[in-house]
């Protein structure tokens, strides 16, 4: 299980991977807010 929900939560960082990279130019902290959702959203899910 706790397998199934790391690969979730790397799917995830993968899928947003490109967001957060094309968006850190304009908006550095809008990115890193999201960087920081997806961290505790990883956590929860692996929790």
């Amino acid at each position: 299980m706790k397998i199934a929900h790391i690969g979730m939560g790397d799917i995830a960082q993968k899928a947003y991977l490109p967001f957060t990279t094309s968006q850190a130019d304009v908006h550095p902290i809008f990115a890193l807010a999201i960087q920081r959702l997806l961290m505790r959203w990883q956590a929860n899910i692996v929790l």
